[in-house]
């Protein structure tokens, strides 16, 4: 809220307000995020736990989709159909499976 002493003085405020202030948050980006990736790449100890945190992720990862694709296969379906999900690589994969039978997986 701006407190002015006429309608004109309020607009102009709001319009040095809106470029001084909210125009650099939006456009600007902060810079922690950056600070924190230095900290990460320049301090060892910090790299190592990084890295390792990052392996156990990636690990989970690809046991996941695996036990997905023995999950799918020791209920029928062809390995030929499912195997692209094990051979994915990122942290997203495409399961192609509908919304039903992701139900029926859960029941």
């Amino acid at each position: 809220m701006l407190v002015a002493p006429s309608a004109d003085t309020a607009t102009a405020l709001l319009g040095n307000v809106t470029t001084r202030i909210i125009r650099p948050m939006y456009s600007s980006p902060p810079v922690h995020g950056s600070r924190l990736a230095t900290l990460l790449l320049t301090d060892a100890e910090l790299n190592g736990e990084w890295r390792a945190e990052l392996k156990t992720m990636a690990d989970r990862i690809i046991d996941m989709r695996g036990r997905l694709v023995a999950e799918l296969v020791a209920k029928g379906q062809p390995l030929k159909k499912w195997k692209h999900i094990s051979d994915q690589i990122g942290m997203f994969a495409f399961t192609g499976l509908t919304p039903a039978q992701v139900d029926s997986m859960l029941d």
